[in-house]
């Protein structure tokens, strides 16, 4: 697909980054090389409050190209809170999500797009994980632990790189720490998902900002945020109702359920 900068992005890619200085060049190079051909893009990094020069290598970034915006916060307030703004921000049809320490490969995201024909949400799964056992076995765990509260089959529920349909935001309210539910999040909303295998690189550049201990404190709490969330949430059936001439319509083969989405 040629690129067309006079009309909308088809896709559009949000990055939170937290001091990455040494990643946002390379991981802009490689998602420009590898999907140009494939989607209208943009790439919106969203600064999660960096201490060193990952600022200044977004604005060199944007100046060399034109598919990049930036949002920049205040101090770091965390992945869900950067997520949330690029969302709001993003100007395409369609939403991808990313790392932004290089460990995703932007060659991905074709074949995920074309897995959203079966779902609105498609959830990257990734092989051969190019992590420290600690960090895999940490990972483990807490996917085992989040599918057995939320009573969800999810297979990695760390991956960052998805891809969604931006209509569906309209149905979806983040709260910190979310990011880490989005698949559970979609199906409260009405919404399926699909899961697609992706590669995994190591990281090469700088280190995780995100350590293991936070991420295991504040998603025992927002594990049982999910769960209350779900119990409250509503589900409903309608079968039958009047259409505006006061005819009887059946719905036997329509479910309208939870904020009125009707599934067929």
């Amino acid at each position: 697909m040629a690129i067309n900068l006079s009309s909308k992005p088809t896709l559009s890619i949000v990055i939170p980054v937290r001091n990455e200085m040494d990643n946002i060049i390379p991981v802009a190079q490689e998602i420009d090389e590898k999907i140009r051909e494939h989607f209208d893009y943009e790439i919106i990094f969203v600064n999660d409050g960096s201490s060193d020069a990952t600022q200044d290598r977004i604005e060199q970034m944007q100046a060399k190209n034109p598919h990049i915006r930036y949002l920049t916060f205040r101090c770091g307030v965390g992945q869900t809170e950067a997520f949330d703004a690029g969302f709001k921000a993003a100007k395409g049809e369609f939403i991808a999500t990313m790392d932004g320490d290089g460990q995703n490969d932007p060659a991905d995201l074709p074949k995920m797009f074309q897995a959203l024909s079966n779902a609105e949400l498609v959830c990257g799964v990734r092989r051969r994980r190019r992590d420290t056992l600690k960090r895999r076995m940490a990972s483990k765990i807490a996917n085992t632990a989040r599918n057995w509260m939320t009573r969800e089959q999810i297979t990695d529920v760390g991956c960052s790189l998805r891809i969604f349909r931006r209509s569906c935001l309209k149905e979806l309210k983040l709260y910190h720490g979310m990011h880490r539910f989005l698949p559970t999040m979609f199906r409260i909303a009405g919404y399926g998902y699909v899961e697609v295998p992706v590669n995994h690189r190591q990281r090469l550049r700088g280190e995780t900002k995100y350590g293991i201990w936070d991420r295991f404190k504040e998603g025992v709490v927002d594990l049982f945020a999910v769960r209350w969330i779900q119990n409250r949430s509503l589900n409903y059936e309608i079968v039958r109702r009047s259409d505006e001439y006061g005819l009887g319509q059946n719905l036997a083969d329509h479910r309208i359920s939870g904020p009125g989405h009707v599934q067929r």
